[in-house]
């Protein structure tokens, strides 16, 4: 899992950056985050984009964030069932503001 001493280092680059992973810490709810993951997003002022279940039994284990104040750089978050794997494909566009690029992501843990 993302590191509060990771996530330090990625802020104090001073750079743009978004987080993708594939997290595995459910929340004791279905659909959520482990509460502990989220109180480190929380401190570190980020939000978690991915907010449907990307895997088959409805839970939230892959996660795209960012900074609150980068907050549009990802959008069109979805998610897809596929054949091979137990968890569901997630897509997103991701906004470039230095050369206005726009780029699909598309993740398949």
């Amino acid at each position: 899992m993302c590191s509060d001493d990771l996530l330090d280092q990625l802020i104090l680059t001073g750079q743009r950056f978004v987080v993708c992973a594939d997290l595995n810490c459910p929340g004791s709810v279905r659909g959520t985050l482990d509460s502990s993951f989220v109180d480190v997003l929380e401190r570190h002022n980020m939000n978690q984009h991915v907010h449907s279940a990307t895997q088959v039994k409805g839970n939230v284990l892959d996660i795209i964030a960012t900074s609150h104040s980068d907050a549009g750089l990802v959008t069109h978050i979805g998610t897809s069932s596929t054949c091979f794997s137990d968890h569901h494909a997630v897509s997103c566009r991701l906004h470039s503001v230095t050369v206005g690029a726009v780029v699909d992501l598309l993740s398949v843990s």
